[in-house]
């Protein structure tokens, strides 16, 4: 585990959103700032210090500076990465099997001095609290196509919450909301090629809709609508780049059934048409397997 105090807080550098296609894996070399990798979908391999990990969906591995780090084996899917760099003055690693909130509490504030916390944040892991933990990560991320300086500074305090979550999720168990956002979420993805309203949602999971949206937004921040929309366009532009499916039956394929109203939706939420996606996808896979 690696071990700092708080204050201060580690430093929020640079952060974005990656793929590594099948057949690729990740360059050597030794960094001079905390790497933070997590795997939205796929498998990446690497060795750290001649230490080898398989770092798969929902996981995720903190590289040290100072260490040289590469992919000792290549991709057998395309896998989906987010990635964060950060630095901080002073840490240690620490051979830790087990943390509760007592080990975390050093000192409380006093009229002259601020509360004082020893964090222990796993060096690999499994996220817990997924779904609202890569929110974090995407709303994190989102903030570097902004130019005001007032919102990139913002990234640093959502960086500070993200890390607060990390801890939380090295220690945590779910609460009822979190248990039924499992659920909602495990259902969604199991059904996002079908129809789904509210009812069926209750009628499923044997919970009041009122219930399940309020669990959804305290958790993860967004309604379970909002969640399906954000799972099926993830499955979509998955069919752009990967299959010459015509839109009407990608549309089909992820439960829209008016394809007119998923080209809508789609260019609302990406930015772009959805042929404009695949086509500039397609391009952008070609140009990278003649390089």
């Amino acid at each position: 585990m690696i071990s700092f105090h708080i204050p201060p807080f580690p430093t929020f550098i640079k952060g974005a959103e990656g793929v590594f296609r099948k057949g690729d894996k990740h360059f050597k070399r030794t960094f001079s700032v905390f790497d933070f990798i997590y795997v939205k979908s796929g498998t990446l391999h690497m060795t750290e210090d001649k230490q080898a990990y398989s770092i798969s969906e929902g996981e995720y591995i903190i590289l040290l500076p100072g260490l040289e780090h590469f992919g000792h084996q290549v991709c057998a899917e395309d896998t989906s990465i987010y990635w964060l760099h950060f630095s901080m003055d002073d840490y240690q690693i620490v051979n830790k099997q087990s943390i509760d909130w007592s080990d975390i509490i050093k000192r409380e504030s006093s009229f002259t001095e601020s509360d004082y916390f020893n964090f222990y944040l796993p060096r690999y892991g499994k996220f817990q609290s997924k779904m609202a933990l890569e929110q974090q990560l995407k709303s994190l991320i989102a903030l570097n196509k902004v130019a005001s300086p007032e919102e990139r500074l913002k990234q640093q305090t959502l960086f500070y919450d993200f890390i607060i979550q990390l801890q939380k999720d090295a220690i945590h168990i779910p609460s009822a909301a979190e248990q039924v956002t499992s659920k909602v979420i495990e259902y969604l993805q199991k059904n996002y090629h079908q129809s789904i309203k509210m009812d069926d949602l209750s009628k499923a999971l044997l919970y009041h809709p009122d219930y399940i949206v309020r669990s959804m937004k305290k958790t993860i921040g967004i309604s379970p609508m909002q969640y399906l929309t954000q799972y099926r366009l993830f499955i979509a532009k998955q069919e752009l780049v990967n299959s010459s499916n015509k839109i009407s039956a990608i549309a089909n394929k992820i439960g829209i059934d008016d394809s007119a109203y998923f080209s809508k939706l789609f260019k609302k939420e990406v930015g772009v048409s959805a042929t404009q996606y695949q086509r500039l996808s397609k391009r952008k896979n070609s140009l990278e397997k003649q390089n």
